[in-house]
């Protein structure tokens, strides 16, 4: 925890717990680290942290078995112009983003496998990895 995030931290303590008596705090808004974008003099209340990180590393052992089109064997469809994508990230992903007009599009299928390639990785080290 850095200073600002401890003394954001005990003012909130001092706030909500130091009120009843003549001499205690008077209660009012504490200034966090977070802001609105689209109106700086609006007041918004908290304070962002991170406190852990994780990370981890995969081997994806992949020849694309000769494929000229690595998505030919994709079920997918076209979203064009920027349209929503139902399902994002949920039942639906990515594997074409071409945002240059004209037109715009996105190439979207249902297989997680055909867009995120740690799908088809493992965590089982091979011999030649170098830490």
């Amino acid at each position: 925890m850095d200073q600002d995030e401890y003394t954001y931290w005990e003012k909130m303590r001092n706030i909500s717990q130091d009120v009843g008596s003549l001499y205690d705090i008077t209660p009012s808004s504490v200034q966090g680290n977070i802001f609105c974008v689209e109106d700086p003099g609006e007041q918004v209340l908290g304070f962002f942290s991170v406190s852990a990180k994780t990370s981890e590393r995969i081997y994806i052992d992949e020849t694309f078995r000769g494929m000229v089109d690595l998505y030919s064997e994709c079920p997918s469809d076209t979203i064009f112009n920027g349209a929503a994508i139902p399902g994002l990230d949920s039942y639906a992903w990515v594997i074409v983003d071409h945002n240059l007009p004209p037109p715009s599009y996105k190439v979207i299928t249902n297989d997680k496998g055909c867009a995120d390639c740690s799908v088809r990785g493992t965590t089982t080290k091979p011999i030649f990895w170098e830490d």
